[in-house]
């Protein structure tokens, strides 16, 4: 008798103990990663490009362009210029507070730069044209690299995010390729998230 006891009590023991691990190392409700980094493990990190969206579009560069082109919906203004990011030319589209450039990556039209002016057009993690340098490090960290011009610049995924900063505050926002992964395959984007 005092071993079946004993049995049950460690049994409900386990079971207790199953139930609130259980719900242990969730990041969000659905189960996703909530950070911009997503940590999928405690030992792997998957890092996501960097992203901005404009009209419920979600921008990255090395995307499909036409798609992401749709979404954003009629430029202000479209051209052809000479490439500033790949070899040959690159269309530009102005828009509202922004120009994004898509250029010839292998055998698909991806978006090669987004550079951002206007202030109503932060970045996935909140930081827009206006905010200070010091918020920029807080959001971003301290393991930028600055360059002449005043830019400091993150890089990850194929991607960099440039802010330039100008009286320590943000005066512009760039998403551009980075140069060393242009050969890796362009990522197609089927949906506008």
């Amino acid at each position: 008798m005092k071993l079946r006891r004993l049995s049950i009590k460690l049994l409900t023991l386990v079971m207790t103990s199953l139930i609130v691990l259980s719900g242990c190392g969730q990041g969000s409700p659905n189960g996703e990663p909530s950070s911009t980094t997503g940590v999928v493990d405690q030992d792997i990190v998957i890092l996501k490009p960097y992203v901005f969206r404009y009209n419920d579009t979600t921008v990255r560069v090395n995307s499909y362009a036409p798609t992401v082109i749709q979404g954003l919906g009629k430029p202000l203004e479209y051209y052809k210029a000479e490439g500033m990011f790949v070899d040959g030319e690159e269309d530009v589209y102005l828009y509202e507070g922004m120009e994004v450039r898509a250029g010839q990556l292998d055998d698909s039209r991806v978006i090669v730069a987004a550079l951002i002016q206007g202030s109503g057009i932060p970045t996935a993690e909140g930081i827009a044209i206006g905010d200070a340098f010091a918020d920029v490090i807080l959001t971003y960290g301290e393991d930028y690299v600055e360059d002449e011009d005043g830019f400091y610049s993150y890089e990850r995924d194929g991607s960099k995010l440039s802010f330039l900063i100008e009286n320590e505050v943000v005066a512009s926002i760039q998403y551009t390729i980075v140069e060393e992964k242009i050969e890796t395959a362009p990522v197609v984007s089927t949906s506008t998230d």
